[in-house]
């Protein structure tokens, strides 16, 4: 069995950062643009888990 999280986040590069910088997480694939979201799995290498986030691209700016 495969154990997956998914979480919509407003912030794709900084999370991207604090997981790969602080937890050392490998971005293990990502997509862009799948119908108007974009998104990574991170997790570590070997393991039957992944993280995934994503994030929509219409977002209004601030």
């Amino acid at each position: 069995m495969i154990f997956r999280y998914a979480r919509h986040t407003q912030n794709l590069e900084k999370l991207i950062g604090f997981y790969t910088k602080v937890l050392d997480f490998k971005v293990l694939g990502d997509f862009e643009d799948h119908n108007g979201y974009d998104g990574v799995f991170l997790g570590k290498d070997n393991e039957n888990w992944h993280l995934e986030f994503t994030q929509n691209q219409n977002i209004p700016e601030s």
